[in-house]
């Protein structure tokens, strides 16, 4: 390995909190290689190997990776605790800090790579993100990038009420269903649809800027509402 290259910064990073899974290698802040899936279910099963698929692409080794970074959610609540479980693991395992940004956040900067700030029109975007149930989760963006309030979850019948306003951009995997509400005919042709599911090749860009460690939040998941869980019948007493 030459001087120039052990002086690189490698970052490895990962996504499985949505409908789609993906892992991205960047070498000084330019994607060398990168997989993505639409993926519902099975993330735990794949992502291992799609992280050993990107490292074998673009010729590294684990001993070169320099940085880890990974989506904290809100998205599928296995989903997000694989992602974080693998990159706390590496992050141990490889002696390396693990940066981590929320959904909402990765989303928008994807949106900004696909050119949303330059046809805007000052018109702010919401980041629409499948609940996996009937509401929504949102989080509203200036054309700046600055967040417009805190992120939260609301039904079909408050939404229109809390989009920042009548005609915003619409991105993430929920864009499409929330501009098919009532009161949200405004923002028909305004859905951002190149910027639908997460992806770690805009995480791994992101990472690779020194503000990352400034903007990273704690390696823990983001959740905006209480997991869905069924308990088994009360056995009757004898």
């Amino acid at each position: 390995m030459t001087a120039s290259t052990s002086a690189s910064r490698v970052i490895l990073a990962i996504d499985t909190s949505g409908s789609a899974g993906s892992a991205a290698l960047a070498r000084d802040g330019r994607v060398t290689a990168a997989r993505f899936e639409i993926r519902t279910r099975g993330h735990a099963e794949r992502l291992l190997p799609m992280i050993s698929e990107v490292l074998e692409e673009a010729e590294t080794g684990y001993s070169d990776i320099t940085g880890l970074a990974v989506s904290v959610g809100p998205g599928s609540f296995t989903g997000v605790r694989v992602g974080l479980a693998t990159a706390r693991a590496f992050a141990l395992g490889l002696d390396c800090p693990l940066l981590c940004l929320d959904s909402f956040s990765l989303l928008a900067e994807q949106a900004h790579e696909a050119g949303y700030n330059r046809t805007a029109e000052n018109s702010p975007l919401a980041v629409l993100i499948d609940s996996r149930r009937q509401d929504f989760f949102l989080r509203s963006y200036a054309p700046s990038g600055e967040p417009l309030g805190p992120p939260l979850s609301c039904t079909p019948e408050e939404l229109a009420g809390q989009l920042p306003t009548a005609h915003p951009w619409l991105a993430g995997d929920a864009a499409a269903r929330a501009a098919t509400l009532p009161g949200l005919e405004m923002t028909a042709g305004r859905v951002l649809e190149s910027v639908c599911h997460c992806d770690a090749r805009t995480l791994a860009r992101w990472a690779s800027n020194p503000r990352a460690q400034e903007q990273s939040l704690p390696a823990a998941p983001l959740y905006l509402r209480a997991p869905d869980v069924s308990y088994p019948n009360k056995v009757a007493a004898k």
